[in-house]
């Protein structure tokens, strides 16, 4: 349904119009404001991934592996050296995850032991180098370019919400820092939620909260071995924030969206 209304009518009359139709989608046409009924819109429900989607990952990866560098490993490597071995151990914990060898709840503590080996560090305290290093991450929550006017404007139109590969002690500061959490209709962490994308499962758990139906939901995210995978496995349609130089394995289909940013979501979307 499409409704519309003359911006030559009185005032009082604009703004009774608008208030009824404030929580649908509307566009300025000529002399004309134009509202869709939410009935029209493609989907009810937009899930994000967070990091490298709408979060700037390697702002806050930089400052946790800079506190880390300082009190662990400053007297005993050089900080690009300890980068290096930290983000290439890093990769393989998550991927070991993604693959159901290790527990997300395991990450933070095994991830940090594995370093700490790496380095012949065999001393050191594993869990509270992990607990540091998720304190790192927590601690710097900056969007992408263009990512927070979008997320905000879908919000006003879409049930919007968030499914991560990630920690409960990162996701959650990282949210109520950047005050989006009364925005979302659903927060799926991986720790918390017990399973991982591309699981079926942490997406079941995303849309019962949430009260919507896969077909009628859209996944946004950057991985396409947990965001693309995922949202096949659940049967939801995926939009590929496309990394810089990254090519579409030749074993997946066509996505129904592919985007170099966030922002474009709103070229795309009613």
């Amino acid at each position: 349904m499409e409704l519309s209304f003359s911006i030559n009518y009185p005032l009082c009359f604009r703004l009774v119009l608008w208030a009824a139709f404030m929580e649908n989608s509307c566009c300025v046409v000529g002399d004309r404001i134009k509202v869709l009924a939410m009935a029209d819109l493609p989907y009810e429900l937009i899930l994000f991934d967070v990091d490298h989607t709408l979060l700037d990952f390697e702002a806050s990866e930089e400052n946790a592996l800079e506190i880390c560098w300082e009190e662990y490993f400053r007297q005993a490597v050089d900080f690009g050296t300890y980068a290096a071995a930290f983000r290439k151990i890093n990769l393989g914990i998550w991927h070991e995850v993604e693959a159901g060898k290790l527990k997300p709840v395991h990450v933070s503590q095994e991830r940090a032991r594995r370093v700490l080996r790496h380095f012949g560090l065999r001393g050191g305290d594993a869990a509270k180098l992990g607990r540091r290093f998720a304190e790192g991450l927590a601690a710097v929550a900056k969007w992408l370019p263009g990512a927070e006017t979008t997320f905000r404007t879908l919000a006003k139109r879409y049930k919007v919400g968030l499914v991560t590969n990630g920690l409960t002690t990162v996701q959650h500061p990282r949210a109520d820092a950047l005050e989006i959490k009364p925005l979302l209709s659903t927060f799926q962490i991986s720790e918390e939620a017990g399973i991982m994308k591309p699981r079926i499962g942490i997406f079941e758990k995303a849309l019962k909260e949430a009260g919507c139906s896969a077909d009628k939901t859209l996944m946004v995210g950057d991985s396409v071995r947990s965001d693309f995978q995922g949202a096949i496995n659940a049967e939801i349609d995926f939009c590929w924030v496309r990394p810089v130089h990254a090519t579409m394995p030749f074993q997946f289909p066509k996505p129904a969206y592919g985007i170099e940013s966030v922002e474009e979501l709103n070229a795309l979307l009613p």
